[in-house]
């Protein structure tokens, strides 16, 4: 329900028409190869074995189309975007692990996915917003809501136990995004946001680099780096998301 409603909001910002001449919308698209560093579990009534992506079941890197779409009105930029995280491992495992209540013997041949669908709808107010010259300026304070859609199993591949627990995760983060740039043709773009919020926490940091050499399009590419911490609903997850993306953008 929740990532249903989120998406409609981002068509939403998709659709908008601009009212005063100096908005602008802009659409994103790219592609994402995010690795993780870190632990997750599955617990019920308190206790579960931390799994270690890096050092359990080889997981692999999450490689994903993700989307971010945004209006410009005057100072003000609202965005909404969009980035699915899914790492998969599999292999027989070298001790006990006990996810979501149920124990998994050394020596099972286990297979475990972690998916992760981030939405983020953010609003930013440019303090410094020299948007029509030759040198493009905007900097300022950006308060964003990320809203964590975590979905953690872990399974006997051999037909034994499989276990799944999800949880749905709402983080409000304060921080800043800046902009340089040389009209529209090139520009650096950087971002960054943290709150923590009882047991939970997101810091979400990214740079990138535009590059337009025709009005209107052009191509990105950039650097992320993400942590989480959670413990919500039987869900751990304490790790980092950190890699490259590149992709197309559209100005209108």
């Amino acid at each position: 329900m929740i990532r249903n409603l989120l998406l409609l909001a981002l068509l939403s910002l998709a659709s908008a028409t601009p009212v005063l001449a100096d908005e602008i919308f802009s659409l994103k698209v790219g592609f994402a190869s995010l690795d993780a560093d870190g632990q997750f579990a599955g617990e019920n009534g308190g206790s579960g074995t931390r799994v270690d992506f890096e050092n359990d079941l080889n997981f692999d890197d999450s490689q994903d189309v993700f989307a971010e779409a945004a209006v410009q009105l005057g100072p003000f930029r609202l965005s909404g975007g969009y980035l699915p995280l899914e790492f998969s491992g599999n292999g027989a495992i070298n001790r006990n692990i006990t996810f979501d209540g149920q124990t998994f013997t050394a020596g099972a041949n286990v297979a475990s996915d972690v998916e992760i669908d981030v939405f983020d709808i953010g609003l930013a107010f440019h303090i410094l917003n020299f948007d029509d010259g030759p040198l493009r300026v905007q900097l300022g304070p950006e308060l964003a809501v990320k809203i964590a859609e975590i979905d953690l199993s872990f399974r006997d591949t051999s037909g034994g136990a499989s276990e799944n627990v999800s949880a749905t995760v709402p983080v409000p983060t304060l921080g800043a995004r800046g902009r340089v740039a040389l009209s529209d043709f090139v520009g650096v773009v950087g971002r960054v946001g943290y709150l923590a919020v009882r047991d939970n926490s997101f810091l979400d940091a990214e740079i990138q680099l535009e590059y337009s050499p025709i009005p209107l399009l052009g191509v990105f590419a950039g650097y992320r780096y993400i942590d989480v911490d959670v413990d919500e609903s039987d869900v751990v997850l304490q790790s980092t998301f950190s890699g490259v993306f590149a992709g197309v953008l559209a100005r209108f």
